[in-house]
């Protein structure tokens, strides 16, 4: 399987293994306030994005509630993009 990783197999996915790095420069790029704290780097169906929105909706309903810790969840939180 690892012998397989960086190389095509039919399905029409990128397999460019500087997707990563990519990203990573792209959203230090963003202001704080906008960089997202998960975010879906291979093309094509992303199931779990819906899986981080529930998530983050709930954490903020947790925890955005709060005096202490509300402005730090908030600002890590940041809206998720919708799904692909």
């Amino acid at each position: 399987m690892v012998a397989r990783m960086g190389t095509e197999d039919g399905s029409g996915r990128s397999a460019d293994p500087m997707d990563v790095p990519r990203a990573i420069a792209e959203i230090a790029m963003l202001p704080a306030a906008e960089r997202p704290l998960r975010r879906a780097i291979h093309p094509g169906n992303k199931p779990q994005m819906a899986i981080n929105r529930v998530s983050a909706e709930t954490q903020l309903g947790w925890v955005g509630q709060s005096q202490a810790w509300g402005p730090a969840v908030e600002a890590v939180l940041t809206p998720l993009p919708p799904s692909a």
